[in-house]
């Protein structure tokens, strides 16, 4: 299934995403350090879903440059 979004509602997911990553970096830091200062195991990143964040918000950079070009 493919969607078609416009060039402004990709920049708004870009947003979203970009906003959510801030989110669960802040969360990671916060849990890692809460477990550091009890001499824990850390938790693995991958917990938090970054790696796909970042994943998805660059496919998405890219779509929205590649329209950007084909527009005149």
């Amino acid at each position: 299934m493919q969607l078609e979004v416009k060039s402004g509602e990709v920049s708004t997911l870009i947003a979203a995403l970009d906003a959510l990553l801030r989110e669960r970096a802040m969360a990671y830091q916060i849990a890692s350090d809460y477990l550091a200062r009890r001499h824990q195991p850390q938790i693995d990143q991958t917990s938090f879903g970054l790696a796909h964040v970042i994943c998805l918000k660059r496919l998405l950079e890219a779509r929205l440059d590649d329209v950007k070009q084909a527009t005149p």
